[in-house]
């Protein structure tokens, strides 16, 4: 018996690629349950107010499409967040590495590491950001440099009251 012909060749290397294929899915749905349920952790070990025991990578936060990371200066409490989208950094390193990059520049000379407050999908900024049905009327400036300008606007607002 010889070895089996061109067609059948065929067929066992499509069915082998089609093994191959659905393995893979496999792995790449194990693997996205997986980080989201890192990610999840994470964030709710973070949310009780734990310490952090360890950090998940930046490629898993990617991965389940947290892709805000977002912190706080333990000393100033200035909120800060990032997009890690933005970053050029390798998807295996922890989210750690970044955190220290996001210390604070308003606490010089020693600034404190910044602490995370959890990777989240949407920015918190932008639920912040100006709309235009807020925007107010512009008003002259009143004239700063006449004499008694404290007092006339004090008696301006106890009028109004």
């Amino acid at each position: 018996m010889g070895s089996p012909g061109a067609r059948k060749r065929y067929q066992i290397e499509m069915a082998a690629r089609a093994r191959a294929a659905r393995e893979q899915a496999k792995r790449a749905r194990l693997k996205r349950g997986t980080a989201k349920r890192v990610m999840a952790l994470w964030n709710a070990a973070l949310a009780a107010g734990w310490r952090t025991i360890f950090y998940p990578t930046v490629g898993t936060a990617l991965d389940t499409g947290c892709h805000f990371l977002h912190v706080v200066c333990p000393a100033c409490h200035q909120l800060g967040e990032l997009d890690l989208r933005t970053i050029d950094i390798h998807p295996n390193a922890p989210l750690g590495a970044v955190v220290r990059r996001m210390s604070c520049r308003r606490c010089c000379p020693h600034p404190p590491f910044a602490r995370p407050l959890g990777a989240t999908p949407r920015s918190w900024l932008d639920e912040l950001k100006w709309r235009p049905e807020l925007k107010q009327e512009l008003r002259e400036p009143e004239a700063v440099y006449e004499p008694n300008w404290g007092r006339s606007q004090a008696k301006r607002k106890s009028d109004k009251q």
